[in-house]
């Protein structure tokens, strides 16, 4: 459930700001679910790099149609 939560919160940052900047998976809201963020959060190395993608995508598209 800490999971759906976290991704939740990158949904809710980047509706907000329209980008999302990894450094703010060490920060809160996120290190409220765990101290050590999104490895704390997601023990399998290819969970994270896949959501690390996915924000990578999003931060790509929004830079190029800006």
């Amino acid at each position: 459930l800490d999971q759906i939560r976290f991704i939740n919160y990158i949904i809710d940052q980047l509706t907000i700001r329209g980008t999302f900047e990894k450094r703010m998976l060490y920060e809160q809201p996120f290190t409220d679910l765990n101290s050590q963020g999104i490895e704390g959060m997601f023990k399998d190395e290819g969970i994270i790099e896949g959501i690390l993608r996915v924000i990578e995508r999003i931060n790509g598209t929004v830079r190029y149609a800006g």
